[in-house]
């Protein structure tokens, strides 16, 4: 989980530069934002960030 979208987007970005391929368009859930890359091996990397307003908290959160 990366602390924003701008990270998001500039891990992308820094993929892309390094040969990478978008492997789908970025995916916005409002509360989740994430994308994913194929390296130059086919191997798929998907980076993201969660909006932690969004998550549960005290002691029921895991119920």
């Amino acid at each position: 989980d990366l602390p924003s979208r701008a990270a998001v987007d500039a891990a992308a970005e820094a993929g892309l530069a390094a040969g990478g391929t978008e492997a789908r368009p970025p995916t916005d859930h409002g509360f989740v934002y994430q994308r994913q890359l194929t390296d130059p091996d086919g191997n798929v990397i998907e980076v993201g960030h969660m909006d932690p307003a969004f998550m549960p908290h005290g002691s029921d959160a895991a119920s």
